[in-house]
């Protein structure tokens, strides 16, 4: 999993934000400018069992390296459930937890923890009392 990586900024013309067209973003050769925007990627994950498409999209990474690590790491956590309709809501429980990490900017769970849960049925998060009773 690559990330497939763009840059975005919060530059805006006529109230409305450029994103990915901001002329700043690139340098005049047409690398991109390292000083302005942040990374971006977007990267397809496995149908739905009804068909529906799933991404991972997620922004905000200061370099493409940065970028391709996080999607390198959250694309082995994402691997982890059967393939296909057997495994998409693990996948899918996978995806909020690989999302909230980012959100919150805290560390992805471990792999070998996750995947130990998974072989063994165990719930893949922590349930408080409540949510269990």
């Amino acid at each position: 999993m690559t990330g497939n990586g763009y840059k975005r900024c919060k530059c805006r013309k006529n109230g409305r934000e450029l994103g990915a067209k901001c002329p700043k973003l690139r340098r005049k050769d047409g690398t991109w400018n390292p000083h302005h925007g942040t990374w971006h990627g977007k990267e397809e994950l496995p149908a739905g069992p009804d068909g529906k498409r799933v991404y991972l999209r997620l922004g905000g990474f200061r370099s493409e390296t940065e970028l391709s690590a996080f999607y390198q790491q959250a694309g082995r956590l994402l691997d982890i459930p059967e393939p296909g309709p057997e495994g998409h809501e693990a996948r899918m429980e996978i995806l909020e937890m690989i999302k909230e990490a980012h959100q919150k900017h805290v560390p992805l769970p471990a792999y070998e923890e996750l995947h130990r849960k998974y072989r063994t049925g165990q719930p893949l998060q922590a349930m408080t009392f409540g949510e269990y009773w």
